[in-house]
């Protein structure tokens, strides 16, 4: 403890002496350019703002190094927080307690790969909640099984139930007494209208709509804007209203 305190003091001093030296080279440079002080505070206010965002990244991926530092490098550079490779989770379970985490892989083709995350990080003592916004619309009669997300806008009617790491993406429609199973992907404006049933793994596209009472088999990708009409009992690439299979 006493270790951390010192070094965090003497990180904090050379950080202060290092703002102090580069203040100064850049004012003196200025002078000798000739530079008006609009131009200096200028160069000030650029490096000031990408001097941290550039730092990290450069010491993770080249000082750091290995995949851990390319990691953090890479997610440093995209702007996204990196807590650590999978080898970590086990750590930060111990440190603080009771995790929760949900997955958001919502591309056209990831439900293999949002159920291979979801099995490669099963730890004891997580949790996978269930995350609803605000200005979605969910009835208390839903059931929403552990790890669905409902995205804003979302509509869900009572008596419906998923399994779980669902997705229900934003301003979608799932009507009275659907039957959702594990991984499914409701996207964005898709509509699912009362008593549907869609199999696991299965992704409803962008504005799609399934009629009333059908059933979409495990393993089925319905495109942007089909129109299901019929049940449908071979996995595969449904498109077009009506939706019929092309793969």
């Amino acid at each position: 403890m006493i270790t951390d305190t010192a070094l965090f003091i003497l990180s904090l001093f050379l950080i202060l002496i290092s703002a102090e030296i580069f203040t100064n080279g850049v004012e003196a440079l200025g002078k000798r350019l000739s530079l008006s002080q609009a131009v200096v505070g200028s160069i000030f206010a650029a490096v000031g703002t990408a001097m941290p965002e550039t730092i990290l990244p450069f010491v993770a991926i080249f000082i750091y190094g290995g995949d851990a530092g390319a990691h953090i490098g890479v997610g440093a550079i995209l702007g996204a927080p990196y807590l650590g490779p999978d080898e970590t989770l086990a750590s930060t379970r111990e440190a603080h307690g009771r995790c929760c985490a949900f997955l958001g892989v919502g591309k056209t083709d990831a439900a293999a790969t949002r159920r291979q995350v979801r099995d490669s990080l099963v730890i004891p003592g997580s949790d996978w909640p269930v995350i609803v916004s605000p200005q979605a619309v969910v009835n208390e009669q839903v059931v929403l099984s552990e790890g669905t997300v409902v995205m804003d806008g979302a509509v869900v009617n009572s008596g419906t139930v998923t399994d779980a790491i669902c997705i229900l993406n934003t301003n979608c429609t799932v009507d009275h007494d659907c039957r959702l199973g594990e991984n499914v992907h409701v996207a964005p404006g898709a509509t699912l209208s009362g008593g549907v049933t869609v199999g696991q793994d299965t992704m409803i596209g962008a504005g799609a709509t399934v009629i009333q009472g059908l059933t979409v088999c495990p393993g089925c990708l319905v495109g942007a804007g089909a129109t299901v009409i019929a049940d449908i009992a071979i996995p595969g690439v449904y498109v077009g209203s009506p939706a019929r299979r092309i793969g």
